[in-house]
């Protein structure tokens, strides 16, 4: 028989182990069911399904809470427009009322359209929603947001709930010094077990006493800097760092500085080439030495250079023509005529007179060439000797190129 797991196996089987629910280990594939819940954007199903009760019946009975307006509406003082007309409404006589019913008076709240205009699109604040995948329950509304809240900062309410004094460490201290800090927070530094305790205060057991410190035999800290070593020397090495800023604006007093100091680098050059220039000048009277220049070497290739170039001149192709030539014709418009169509197969209706051809007239004067189809040896010397006619021929032609 099937052997179902138990909630305890099933949470070691799984990798979220926080999503295993009493009712997961019955289901089918209760392995299936939690990767499907593990998946990323899923959402989980609603947790009033099991129960037989109707949903939000046990909100029946309860007193309903007046709804205020939001804030950015409440300060454009419609309330108290809204409450003043209600006083006169119930102040006024039942015939001004019916007078009212028959011929009603608009306009009586009276609000400036730039007070309404700022209240809806300058100062309206976003209502809270909640989260993709987070469904609504039974008391949602009562519950405390801890969205707030941040692992290790005590804050001022607490410090007064837990009794404790300004400067004394927290009733924790000594168990996470013990056991050591929690794991859900690996980046969270606590001082007196990870980090080092607070400025004035001192370790020891003593009301006000920050316990010993978790160290090993050799005084390093068991879960981090508790003494405050590594940043010591962290602070040694970045003594002589420049931590100033750059890129930032610079004042009126920094500009005329540098400038002034950009001023005093020109006449440095200025003085300084004015030194070279004397140097240069006293210099002159020694013998020249011989200098090697570009040109000198040029000369010296210049026939290698010049047997190149006239290699690539031989081999190079004709210049093209210039713009002055005369420039070739481009197109040429033919002639376009009408023809009768005859019982050819493939006759048209129109003619053209091509330039350097014979014309239909010339070509009628002309005696029919006979066109002989060029035979192997062997069949001339097979044949009658007998030549067929033009038109004959013609026609195999069309039974060869045409199949139809």
């Amino acid at each position: 028989p099937f052997q179902r797991f138990t909630v305890a196996e099933l949470k070691q089987a799984v990798s979220r182990p926080d999503l295993v629910e009493t009712h997961d280990a019955s289901s089918i594939d209760p392995l299936l069911l939690l990767q499907l819940k593990a998946m990323p954007f899923s959402v989980q199903v609603p947790q009033h399904w099991p129960q037989p009760r109707k949903f939000l019946q046990g909100k029946r009975g309860k007193e309903r809470v007046t709804y205020e307006l939001p804030d950015y509406i409440a300060e454009t003082g419609i309330n108290k427009l809204r409450t003043a007309l209600a006083e006169q409404e119930a102040n006024a006589k039942a015939r001004r009322k019916a007078r009212e019913r028959v011929n009603p008076s608009l306009g009586k709240m009276d609000i400036d359209y730039h007070v309404l205009h700022d209240a809806f699109f300058e100062h309206q604040t976003k209502p809270p929603l909640r989260k993709h995948g987070e469904l609504y329950f039974e008391g949602a509304e009562n519950e405390l947001s801890t969205a707030h809240f941040r692992p290790g900062r005590i804050s001022p309410a607490l410090r007064e709930a837990l009794g404790m004094e300004e400067g004394h460490p927290p009733p924790w201290l000594f168990q996470m010094q013990r056991y050591g800090p929690p794991p859900s927070y690996p980046s969270l530094k606590v001082p007196g077990v990870n980090a080092p305790i607070p400025s004035g205060a001192a370790w020891g057991l003593h009301p006000g006493g920050w316990g010993t410190a978790p160290v090993d035999q050799f005084g390093r800290g068991l879960f981090g800097d508790v003494l405050g070593v590594q940043s010591d020397s962290k602070a040694q090495d970045e003594v002589g760092v420049d931590m100033t800023r750059w890129g930032e604006p610079q004042t009126d007093d920094e500009s005329e500085e540098s400038s002034s100091h950009d001023e005093d680098e020109q006449e440095e050059k200025e003085s300084d080439e004015e030194e070279d220039r004397e140097n240069s000048n006293v210099g002159s009277s020694r013998p020249e030495q011989p200098q090697f220049s570009a040109e000198a070497l040029a000369r010296q290739s210049g026939a290698d250079v010049q047997r190149g170039k006239r290699k690539r001149d031989d081999q190079a192709p004709a210049p093209r023509s210039t713009d002055n030539e005369a420039k070739k014709q481009l197109f040429t418009e033919v002639k376009q005529t009408k023809a009768e169509v005859g019982s050819g197969a493939f006759e048209s209706a129109y003619k053209y007179d091509l330039p350097g051809s014979a014309t239909a007239e010339d070509r009628a004067g002309e005696p029919a060439r006979k066109r002989v189809k060029p035979q192997d040896d062997s069949s001339s010397s097979a044949g009658n000797g007998r030549d067929k006619p033009a038109d004959e021929e013609d026609d195999d032609d069309l039974d060869k190129n045409f199949k139809f």
